[in-house]
C-alpha cells in the first residue's frame, strides 16, 4: 500500500489527481483535514488536526484477516482516535463513508469501531495496534471488532476487501492530533 496515493472526496464527489477511481484507491480523505506530512524530525504519516475528519484506507485482506495500525502517541497535542473496519464485496460496491456518516462511530450497533489513544505522559513514539483475525487479541473489544468483520465476510463469501476508516475523535480537550504512519494486512 503506498499510502502516498490519495483522491480526496469532497461532498460525495472524487477529484481524480491520479489514474485510479475512488473506489481503486488505496486512501481516501472522506472528510475532514487529513494530509500527508513530514514533520520537522522527519517522522511522515497521514496526519488530522480536525476533530471528525475522516479517511479510509483500503487493504487487500485474506480469509482470516491480520490487520495492523502503527500511529503516533505523543505528550503534546495528540488525542484520541476510532477505527472501523467494513468488508468490501466483489459483488456490492460499498458507497464510502463521508462526513454524514461520522455520528454512527458513536453507536456500536450502527458501526462497530474501536477507540485508540494517542496521548502518552512522557515522549513521542510509534505504536501499533495489532487487529487479529484469530480473536485472539487481549483486547475484548479488538476481538469483538474483528468478530464482526469476520461474520460479514461469511455472510458475502466475495470479500476481498477490507477498509479501515480511521475518525479523529477529539471533541472535547485541547489534544487533538492523529498521525498515522502504517496500515498493513494479511
Amino acid at each position: 500500500l503506498d499510502a502516498r496515493v490519495l483522491i480526496t472526496v469532497v461532498n460525495g464527489t472524487g477529484t481524480n489527481n491520479d489514474e485510479l477511481s475512488v473506489c481503486e484507491s488505496p486512501v481516501v480523505v472522506t472528510c475532514g483535514d487529513w494530509k500527508w506530512t513530514t514533520d520537522d524530525r522527519k517522522r511522515s504519516g497521514w496526519q488530522s488536526d480536525q476533530a471528525g475528519s475522516l479517511i479510509r484506507f483500503r487493504l487487500k485482506v485474506s480469509e482470516v484477516p491480520t490487520m495492523s495500525l502503527t500511529y503516533m502517541t505523543s505528550h503534546s497535542t495528540f488525542g484520541n482516535f476510532r477505527v472501523s473496519f467494513q468488508p468490501i464485496s466483489k459483488a456490492a460496491m460499498t458507497p464510502l463513508m463521508g462526513c454524514s456518516e461520522v455520528a454512527k462511530f458513536e453507536n456500536q450497533t450502527l458501526l462497530p469501531s474501536m477507540g485508540l489513544e494517542g496521548r502518552r505522559q512522557h515522549y513521542s513514539l510509534w505504536d501499533t495496534f495489532i487487529f487479529p483475525g484469530k480473536l485472539d487479541s487481549n483486547d475484548h473489544i479488538a476481538n469483538k471488532l474483528m468478530e464482526n468483520v469476520q461474520d460479514k465476510m461469511e455472510e458475502s463469501k466475495d470479500i476481498e476487501y477490507i477498509d479501515m476508516y480511521v475518525l479523529n475523535d477529539n471533541y472535547y480537550g485541547h489534544e487533538k492530533r492523529v498521525k498515522i504512519q502504517t496500515v498493513t494486512s494479511c
